[in-house]
């Protein structure tokens, strides 16, 4: 059994929590953001013909709204899919991977004429998507719906966990995430405490956010999902 740090928002934490249990692990949950909707989104307008979804905080904040069931909705991946389903869409696709594949994905099965694309956006995640698609010729619409705000310090328990060598492994799902991480371990003076500890990235880019501090080892999951990254997490736990 590892003892595994998840540092995502309470939600998301919970999920991964239980993957984590269902292999054999426990989890540490310290989230180092907090999601909060933002007051007044700007709704879809009347002609958009899909809703792009790059989250599944974005699906939750759009449940929040006034937004029409029947539209295509595109999802990032297989959970925000999951989540739009279960909030009533009717016609969605899973991308299954990140704001690339997603970009892709809408790019072969969007028409660029067909009316502009809504994309529900987080404030750290607005501009990504839609600079894939309108250099493919797409009118993209962005709401940002909610904002990913990180804790002023270390959780209490990740301090503890940290000063007691009491971690063994940490993981990552968000470039965001992970350069709080640094910076607020930095901060409380808990560096050297990472040295022993295994971390384990989504991606490349969330990897890169981590380099000011030294992990034992820092691996990366085969592809940018979250089953992905609990099926490295419990083959580097052995």
């Amino acid at each position: 059994m590892a003892r595994v740090l998840v540092t995502r928002a309470r939600d998301d934490a919970e999920r991964t929590a239980q993957a984590l249990a269902a292999r054999g692990h426990r989890a540490i949950i310290a989230p180092l953001i907090e999601i909060v909707w933002t007051p007044d989104p700007v709704p879809p307008p009347d002609n958009v013909q899909a809703i792009l979804a790059t989250s599944a905080n974005a699906v939750a904040a759009l449940l929040h709204q006034r937004v029409r069931r029947d539209l295509q909705l595109y999802a990032v991946g297989d959970r925000t899919a999951e989540m739009a389903r279960a909030g009533g869409f009717t016609f969605v696709r899973s991308a299954g991977g990140d704001s690339a594949s997603l970009a892709a994905l809408v790019a072969a099965q969007a028409d660029r004429l067909g009316g502009p694309l809504f994309h529900g956006a987080g404030a750290e995640t607005r501009g990504d998507l839609a600079s894939l698609l309108e250099a493919r010729g797409f009118d993209v619409r962005t709401s940002v719906l909610y904002e990913a705000v990180a804790v002023a310090n270390l959780p209490a328990v990740l301090r503890d966990g940290l000063q007691n060598d009491a971690i063994d492994m940490a993981l990552f799902f968000s470039p965001r995430s992970a350069a709080i991480f640094a910076a607020r371990v930095a901060g409380a003076g808990l560096v050297d405490h990472c040295r022993r500890i295994r971390a384990c990235c989504i991606s490349r880019a969330v990897a890169g956010a981590l380099s000011p501090i030294a992990f034992a080892n820092v691996a990366i999951a085969d592809s940018p999902a979250h089953d992905a990254v609990i099926a490295l997490a419990d083959a580097t736990a052995c």
